[in-house]
């Protein structure tokens, strides 16, 4: 029997793993299972802890907890059996299993008993939500609180101390304001659970981790993960482009006269792409987007599309994500000083760009500290606006539900200052004339958003719904409220400072070599200044 292997950090064999696994597909709902959900941080989560230690200079470590989903107690009232696999034998008078080779006559009686499971064990439904409880509960013990805002997220703080702990699944990435009370955590952590560690802070859950403490940056990339998916759908030794996608190319639903291409092919590429899209490639996301839309039905035509991307992938191995900056010095500035590091978003729009549908794409991005952005999205707007400002205003709306998201999350792990600019005069910054400001306490401060349509800003900030715009669903209304209440500020932005403006259309070299530095994506070993 072939075993699979587990590779170290560089990528060599480290050893070979087998477990036993249960036939979870055999689970009935309200009898063997009831609550499923595990939560893992969100990769917005685990960026803007990345710029934290960066730009503070917290001490950081990562520990993988060994074979995570067994020993978690079963939830009360569920009772799990479970049949042993051919070849295992059970020894009653000890109560143990005997991995050797089963005699005759317990071969004959093998489908006759099973076993009542006390603790989980990998394959059953119910095995991440037993373990997320099992470590959360833990960690409570020690003083750690789960955040409202991620409950991947927890945190401890005690005076001018803090720490926090990102939790993916059975992956932990440690971070402290003291690096004795990161020790002194992390020793009762591997004195309960079985842990590997791997020292400074150099991977996290697939992310390769490069810290330069002097300029206080992190840059995150994934050369080994790219690798792997160009060798997986053979273009490892393709000839590289230089941009994702060439200016001007549509792509439209497959007709009679096209030739399809492999669609199970084709799902598997974009949802390849579509990970490193999330994690560390936001230069990819408007691209990705647009092929995604095609994956029901795809001809040759969108797999070219396909091609195009994983050859300018070949080219851009090397590119990273950089976050950080100084961030111990903005407390207490003002003005555009004060300005710089803190939390801004950018919000823009096209109009009418899918040629199918004439749905105009939204892009946000969001920077903390003075590097990259540590938050994006692109996606196609679910209906269609009347104007270029009226697919503006939605693409702000879309831009200001992430950051008040991103607001409170800072906020709430005691990093409030960062949030924004400071409310010199909060009498100002209510509209006590609207009824919806009434009892309204004043933020000490406000996120930037930029924009870069002055239609837009003037729509947004005079709080009154046009006759034009009231095509525009009641949802997305309900940023005039942050607006007003001075959560969120509209600045103007140029065209050509737009951080999102990647996010909504396919630039041309010059563009998307800016675009590339204003997102913050470096090549590994350049310096960003």
């Amino acid at each position: 029997m072939g075993l699979p292997g587990k590779n170290n950090l560089v990528g060599e064999l480290d050893k070979l793993k087998s477990r036993l696994v249960a036939l979870g597909n055999r689970q009935v709902y309200g009898i063997d299972y009831a609550d499923t959900y595990a939560p893992v941080a969100r990769h917005e989560t685990v960026n803007l802890v990345l710029t934290i230690i960066a730009g503070f200079d917290f001490e950081a470590e990562c520990l993988d907890v060994c074979s995570a989903f067994l020993g978690s107690p079963l939830e009360e009232g569920y009772e799990v059996y479970l049949r042993m696999p051919q070849g295992v034998d059970f020894d009653f008078t000890k109560g143990e299993v005997i991995l050797e080779r089963v005699k005759e006559q317990a071969e004959k009686n093998r489908q006759s008993w099973a076993v009542l499971l006390k603790k989980s064990i990998y394959g059953l439904k119910q095995s991440p939500r037993q373990w997320y409880k099992t470590v959360t509960n833990y960690l409570s013990g020690l003083g750690f609180v789960a955040t409202s805002f991620d409950p991947g997220l927890l945190y401890y703080r005690s005076g001018s101390l803090l720490m926090v702990i990102v939790l993916f699944v059975d992956d932990l990435l440690l971070a402290s304001s003291s690096s004795k009370l990161l020790r002194q955590v992390k020793s009762r952590f591997c004195g309960h659970f079985k842990v590997t560690e791997s020292g400074d802070l150099s991977s996290y859950i697939g992310l390769k981790i490069k810290r330069h403490r002097a300029m206080r940056t992190i840059t995150i990339s994934q050369r080994s993960y790219l690798e792997s998916i160009l060798e997986r759908f053979g273009f490892q030794e393709s000839r590289s482009v230089a941009t994702p996608l060439e200016k001007g190319f549509s792509l439209f639903p497959s007709g009679p006269e096209d030739t399809p291409c492999n669609r199970q092919l084709y799902q598997e590429a974009v949802g390849s792409l579509m990970y490193a899209t999330t994690t560390t490639r936001p230069d990819l996301a408007y691209t990705v987007g647009v092929l995604a839309r095609f994956s029901h039905d795809p001809s040759e035509r969108h797999w070219a599309g396909v091609k195009r991307v994983f050859r300018y992938l070949r080219g851009t191995l090397d590119l990273g994500l950089t976050f950080g900056g100084d961030l111990t010095q903005l407390e207490g500035f003002t003005g555009a000083q004060f300005r710089a590091g803190k939390l801004v978003g950018y919000a823009d729009s096209d109009w009418g760009g899918d040629p199918v549908t004439l749905k105009s794409t939204s892009g946000y991005a969001a920077r903390l500290g003075t590097k990259g952005i540590v938050s994006w999205r692109s996606t196609r707007q679910p209906t269609c606006s009347q104007s270029t400002p009226e697919a503006e205003y939605v693409a702000c709306a879309h831009a200001v539900s992430q950051l008040e998201w991103m607001r409170g999350l800072l906020t709430e792990i005691g990093f409030e200052h960062l949030i924004g600019e400071p409310r010199l005069h909060p009498s100002q910054v209510v509209d006590k004339t609207h009824s919806a400001y009434f009892d309204v306490t004043p933020p000490k401060f406000t996120t930037i958003l930029y924009c870069d349509n002055q239609a837009s800003i003037a729509n947004i900030g005079d709080g009154h719904i046009k006759t034009s715009h009231k095509s525009i669903g009641v949802k997305y209304h309900g940023m005039r409220d942050r607006v007003a209440r001075g959560e969120v500020g509209l600045r103007y932005c140029e065209t050509g400072q737009m951080v999102a403006d990647g996010f909504t259309m396919a630039l041309a070299g010059d563009g998307h070599r800016r675009f590339l530095e204003l997102i913050g994506m470096v090549r590994q070993g350049e310096t960003m200044c």
